[in-house]
């Protein structure tokens, strides 16, 4: 893990100082890290669009010991960075959708059990 965060940091290195003032990359790095068919990082990445469908699932945490019902969109679209500064769009759907929504949560300081309902 150290190995992806270092070449993470060094990439956002790169990048920041290729992207347009109005795009620059805060101080605050938001990358989201994740296995879901292959490893992929996002660099900022904004959710843009979400479907009006959604699911109530039982998730887990490894910030928090217990398991929570949360309600999610099945269907997302993204805008982020890769780790070349490539700009992409992406759509995801249904535990992948859920994956990415759970990550770019924390993000925003928001966790699980600001969410859902405690599973007992």
């Amino acid at each position: 893990m150290s190995f992806i965060l270092d070449k993470a940091y060094n990439q956002i290195l790169k990048i920041d100082k290729s992207l347009p003032k109005k795009e620059k990359v805060q101080m605050a790095k938001k990358i989201v890290n994740s296995n879901i068919d292959d490893w992929m990082l996002m660099i900022n990445p904004k959710i843009t669009e979400k479907s009006r469908r959604q699911k109530i699932k039982p998730e887990s945490c490894l910030s928090i010991k217990d398991n929570y019902k949360v309600i999610r969109s099945t269907d997302i679209a993204v805008e982020f960075y890769d780790e070349n500064n490539n700009k992409h769009k992406e759509k995801y759907n249904w535990s992948a959708a859920r994956l990415i929504q759970h990550e770019i949560d924390h993000l925003k300081g928001i966790l699980i059990s600001n969410k859902g309902k405690k599973l007992y």
